[in-house]
């Protein structure tokens, strides 16, 4: 197996992974091409090498269908064009032009949601007609859209600071706010039946979660007190992992009682001087890559996280929580990324 270069000779580089939908496999675009991978067990699945760099390649579960979108010092094509690409024919099979560079794509099997600095479009998969625009202030493409096949929701920063547009957009679209931070929004996840967003800002220090029906908030996690950038926050059924630029990851119990496996201050009592010392606190944490962005979801087999780093590692971590509720988590197993026959 060897690395690839560019014809200066240059190494090829990660711009860009992601999860699909059902976090079976993750797409990493690089300043070549892309490839796609099985996350469990870990095993490369295909890749396409075009002399030119894909900025965003997004999933549809396990489908042959790709999102694309060009990216680094050479883009496949201008920033302005998403791509849908069919990889078992190897070529492009339809292409959008908008007015601007495409910052966010997300998939379902009846919707393609698609976000610029300053709008968000929402389009029928099958057809690719437009069904409704949104206003966003979204230099970064955050997005999140619903998996649940019988409720397409969409969360994306609103253009007021701190604030979270949500959509449904299953039939006649409609939309809400949420009043999320103080901050612009950083980092948005659903969970996957949309009944729960988790958010968090660009001062990385909290992270909430809220009833996507209500707009109430349900839970304030807090993950460290230094700001940081939050990198990705994804659920389980019962928790929530988060990985920072702080080079550490972070699990979250969602148990809302006092059975919770968070961790509390010993100071709780003065919560109604200090809200600081009543935030919870994860149950579970321990290093990774803080060189370039992780993203991390929970694997397949119980108690397992999944961590791919841009810098090219893709890691598994299995925990445990001993009896006396001490935190273990053992060694990783690794696999180099970014390696062609």
């Amino acid at each position: 197996m060897a690395a690839v270069t560019d014809a200066s000779g240059k190494p090829e580089v990660i711009l860009y992974s992601s999860f699909n939908q059902d976090f079976s496999c993750f797409s990493v675009g690089t300043t070549l091409g892309f490839y796609v991978y099985a996350c469990d067990p870990f095993k490369p699945k295909f890749s396409r090498i075009f002399n030119g760099g894909v900025g965003i390649v997004e999933m549809l579960f396990k489908c042959n269908i790709l999102a694309l979108v060009g990216g680094g010092p050479n883009p496949i094509h201008p920033a302005t064009k998403l791509i849908m690409w069919d990889d078992y024919q190897n070529k492009q099979i339809v292409e959008l032009d908008f007015n601007g560079p495409v910052k966010g794509v997300k998939m379902r099997k009846d919707r393609v949601i698609v976000v610029l600095d300053n709008k968000g479009y929402v389009y029928n998969f099958g057809d690719l007609n437009l069904i409704c625009r949104f206003e966003t202030d979204n230099r970064e493409g955050i997005l999140a859209v619903s998996s649940n096949p019988a409720k397409a929701i969409v969360a994306a920063p609103s253009s007021v600071m701190g604030q979270v547009i949500l959509l449904d957009v299953t039939n006649t679209p409609t939309q809400w706010t949420i009043d999320a931070h103080d901050n612009r929004i950083k980092s948005l996840a659903l969970n996957p039946d949309a009944s729960m967003l988790a958010t968090a800002s660009a001062k990385g220090t909290l992270v909430r979660i809220w009833d996507t029906s209500t707009a109430g908030q349900l839970m304030e996690f807090r993950r460290g007190s230094d700001p940081t950038d939050i990198f990705s926050l994804n659920f389980a059924s019962t928790m929530l992992v988060v990985t920072s630029a702080k080079g550490t990851c972070h699990i979250f119990n969602l148990d809302n009682t006092e059975n919770s496996a968070n961790r509390q201050s010993s100071l709780s009592m003065f919560s109604s001087i200090l809200p600081y010392f009543g935030s919870q606190w994860s149950f579970g944490q321990f290093p990774i890559d803080a060189a370039r962005r992780c993203i991390a979801c929970f694997g397949s087999d119980h108690n397992t996280i999944i961590v791919v780093s841009e810098t090219g590692t893709f890691s598994k971590y299995i925990f445990k929580v001993l009896p006396d509720n001490t935190f273990v988590v053992e060694p990783p197993r690794t696999a180099e990324l970014l390696r062609r026959r």
